[in-house]
């Protein structure tokens, strides 16, 4: 995205939210925190913002999470509610068993299954306690992998840092000029 599709963008949210009149500082923070990202994406995240309910103007993180969501979706691997994943465990306990060997549409899901053992899932009679552990493993797994699945779709935090650092040096660099 450039920066004036960006301006652009940030021109829209302020339309959708007559009381948020960012000042130029936010508007090129925006402007710069947006700019990595494809320029489809983050508008169909603004938009889908502003569809929601909401009485106040996103902050950069909501658009950045929103258009992270979005990605991921659209590149078949959104990210899955911990609930969800149980759910997909207790059928393959049904329909796959003790003896069986279990498939799972995720990674975090078997990752979580295999750290609990399979046969221990399937036979412990605690299933509440089960249930617990799985939904914290998963969790767990479930954050590493969108944040690796994000980082591949759309760069990291530490891209960003990158940017900020070589804003910093041009800066140090026009200051020293002048003295």
């Amino acid at each position: 995205m450039t920066i004036p599709q960006a301006l652009d963008l940030i021109a829209m949210i302020a339309a959708a939210y007559p009381t948020w009149r960012p000042s130029e500082p936010t508007q090129r923070l925006y402007a710069k925190l947006l700019e990595p990202l494809p320029v489809e994406l983050v508008e169909r995240a603004v938009m889908e913002i502003i569809d929601s309910p909401g009485a106040f103007a996103p902050s950069i993180g909501d658009i950045r999470d929103r258009a992270r969501k979005l990605a991921l979706a659209a590149s078949g691997a959104p990210e899955r509610s911990a609930e969800d994943a149980w759910a997909e465990v207790q059928s393959a306990i049904r329909h796959v068993g003790f003896y069986g060997n279990p498939t799972f549409s995720n990674p975090a899901i078997k990752r979580a299954v295999e750290a609990l053992d399979w046969k221990e899932v399937c036979m412990n009679e605690n299933i509440e306690a089960t249930r617990a552990h799985f939904l914290r493993l998963f969790a767990s797994f479930e954050r590493r992998r969108v944040e690796a699945e994000s980082t591949k779709l759309l760069g990291s935090a530490t891209d960003l840092r990158l940017l900020e650092q070589e804003d910093s040096d041009s800066t140090d660099r026009a200051g020293s000029r002048l003295h």
